[in-house]
């Protein structure tokens, strides 16, 4: 009966160890990605809507659509200095992925941070941070930093 305990304890500890080391997997480390969010300025958009193109841990290009926007204090009025939150919906034929940025409007231009939070398709697992940068004259949202579609 003792023999039995013992024999029946080693196999739970076994099953136990097995699964631990399969559930450990590791996946492949973040790398360099720089996506660029380029607004359609006139309807019928208005800079809510656009392009986007990425490189590097991203390698792709659809559409975008910018889903909430909001600025601290809530009505700081348009133009003044002072931060905001954005979120974007990246769309292209591979999938979709949410970006969250939070930045801070400056006399010229504004920078901040970002987030990707995973989405669907080839972008159901991803995830990434950097910093952000809209420089004008040139349109464009550039967000560096690391990614991972793993």
């Amino acid at each position: 009966m003792m023999k039995t305990r013992i024999v029946a304890a080693l196999m739970a500890v076994v099953a136990l160890l097995a699964g631990v080391g399969a559930s450990t997997a590791l996946a492949a480390p973040p790398s360099a990605v720089e996506i660029d969010i380029i607004p359609t300025t006139g309807p019928p958009c208005f800079f809510q809507c656009g392009t986007w193109t990425a490189t590097g841990a991203i390698t792709d290009s659809g559409t975008y659509e910018r889903v909430h926007g909001a600025t601290s204090p809530p009505d700081r009025p348009f133009g003044t200095t002072g931060p905001y939150r954005e979120e974007f919906l990246l769309t292209s034929g591979l999938g979709t992925f949410t970006v969250d940025a939070e930045e801070r409007a400056e006399p010229v231009g504004s920078e901040g941070v970002w987030q990707i939070h995973a989405g669907s398709g080839v972008y159901e697992s991803a995830s990434g941070h950097g910093t952000s940068s809209f420089i004008p004259p040139v349109l464009v949202l550039v967000l560096t930093g690391v990614a991972s579609t793993d």
